[in-house]
């Protein structure tokens, strides 16, 4: 295959025919693409177009990621919580999905908090306490079984 005007940044395909390298356009690949101003855009801040390619760039307090998005940058990925987080006044703090647990020293495991010997934990005549991860239940005391009447559980 012949390219009488030549094929500057990309391959001659057939008669005058160029296939251009990615970043170049033009009928003989001799012009840079602009690939900032293609949609979708390729960043999601800032972005500069290089000679054959481009680069992102984020606002101040951002992180540039893989895929070119800008993530704040006390995110939860990189705070590495067991239950994912929220963030309160531009800080991150991990979160703990129920009442019966609390954050771990770490600040970023949850640990359970014992109801049962808290005292957080009320269970009713002739019942013990079974603490759970998270939660407890109320259990019939030793020699006792559970019956139903009335509409009611009791031991």
């Amino acid at each position: 295959a012949t390219c009488g005007h030549g094929c500057k940044y990309g391959e001659c395909m057939g008669p005058n025919k160029c296939k251009c390298f990615p970043g170049f356009t033009g009928k003989t690949c001799n012009q840079d693409l602009n690939e900032c101003g293609l949609k979708p855009r390729p960043c999601e801040h800032r972005c500069m177009n290089t000679h054959g390619s481009y680069k992102c760039y984020c606002l101040n307090g951002y992180m540039l990621m893989p895929d070119g998005t800008c993530a704040s940058s006390r995110t939860c990925a990189m705070v590495n919580c067991q239950y994912g987080c929220e963030e309160v006044k531009g800080q991150v703090q991990c979160l703990c999905p129920s009442g019966g647990l609390q954050l771990g020293p770490n600040g970023r495991t949850c640990i359970d908090i014992d109801e049962c010997s808290t005292g957080k934990a009320v269970c009713s005549y002739n019942r013990r306490c079974v603490n759970t991860f998270g939660s407890f239940y109320c259990k019939c005391q030793l020699g006792y079984e559970l019956k139903y009447s009335s509409g009611r559980y009791s031991c």
